[in-house]
């Protein structure tokens, strides 16, 4: 912020303790702020005190002490707050989301997290990072995954799509995450391998421009779905990704290779197979943003694949 602005920092509250003594300077800073940053979560390590990590089970997935009681207290004053998650676990952030300006999480940033976290709220990076996990809406969720095998909207009920005090969805899906560029994807073209022997089972392309005026970073992120295998697989999982950086106005043509292994299950038998038939295939924005969907379908025999083998999906840029 140097030259720019000037920061106030106050403690607020700790990250197990009760105590509120610091809740009103943080109040009364907030007050006087353009913009207040709050930072909470976890502290990471194995000794008593921490919250997060090996050892550190938890009984819910709220945020510990009276961190929920800063947070509220700070948005009560009206500045345009923003919320940074640090904590190698992930939180139920229900009474946060859609209330606060911006929610960013870091995780475990290490020694140069200030450093970064800076650089992205500042604008001075694009925020290109995706959730490795599904942020729930409450413990009771669990365990709720990007493989799930119902449909999004569906919910795990037998009759109903949703628990009867929680929505079934996760608040934030596997995958999600938001940037300051804007980009549009088009052109899908699926190019499918004639049947299971082929090491490429398909060619999956698209072009994504970026639309905004800004310089910035997306994430494409690739899904498959076996729709017809002789055991239950998941309706998305994860086969691939590319990060592609693009100046304002500019546009490239990215192109997955996508292996057969990336197709393979045990089967009944516990052999890891790719067996012929329909596929579905999506690019997305994250597991439950769907952008551009397509399908092919392989012919041949069951094939058998080592699973210790498993080829990453390669990708392809043309500008």
């Amino acid at each position: 912020f140097a030259g720019h602005a000037t920061a106030t920092h106050v403690r607020g509250c700790g990250v197990s303790s009760e105590e509120r003594a610091g809740i009103a300077d943080a109040v009364a800073a907030a007050s006087q702020a353009e913009v207040a940053l709050v930072f909470v979560g976890g502290r990471s390590g194995l000794v008593p005190g921490c919250t997060v990590g090996e050892f550190r089970d938890a009984a819910h997935l709220e945020l510990t002490g009276v961190q929920q009681e800063l947070i509220d207290a700070v948005l009560a004053t009206g500045t345009p707050t923003v919320v940074v998650l640090v904590g190698g676990r992930m939180f139920a952030l229900s009474q946060v989301a859609g209330r606060a300006a911006a929610l960013a999480a870091a995780f475990v940033p290490g020694e140069e997290g200030g450093h970064g976290i800076a650089d992205v709220l500042c604008g001075r990076e694009d925020a290109s990072g995706r959730l490795p996990v599904s942020l729930l809406q409450h413990a009771g969720q669990i365990p709720l995954h990007a493989g799930r095998k119902w449909r999004a909207g569906s919910g795990m009920g037998q009759f109903t799509a949703d628990h009867v005090d929680t929505p079934a969805d996760p608040l934030f899906p596997f995958g999600y995450g938001l940037g300051y560029a804007q980009f549009a994807w088009e052109d899908l073209a699926i190019e499918a391998a004639a049947t299971t022997a082929d090491e490429i089972a398909a060619e999956i392309a698209c072009t994504v421009r970026n639309t905004g005026e800004r310089d910035g970073v997306e994430v494409v992120q690739l899904y498959a779905q076996d729709r017809v295998a002789s055991v239950t697989r998941p309706v998305h999982q994860l086969a691939g990704f590319a990060r592609i950086e693009l100046a304002a106005g500019e546009s490239a043509r990215l192109r997955f290779l996508l292996h057969r292994s990336q197709l393979a299950f045990y089967d009944r038998g516990m052999r890891f197979v790719v067996e012929p038939g329909e596929f579905g295939v999506s690019l997305a924005r994250s597991v439950a943003h769907p952008v551009l969907e397509g399908e092919f379908a392989l012919g041949g025999e069951v094939a058998t694949c080592d699973a210790r083998q498993v080829v990453p999906t390669a990708v392809e840029r043309t500008d």
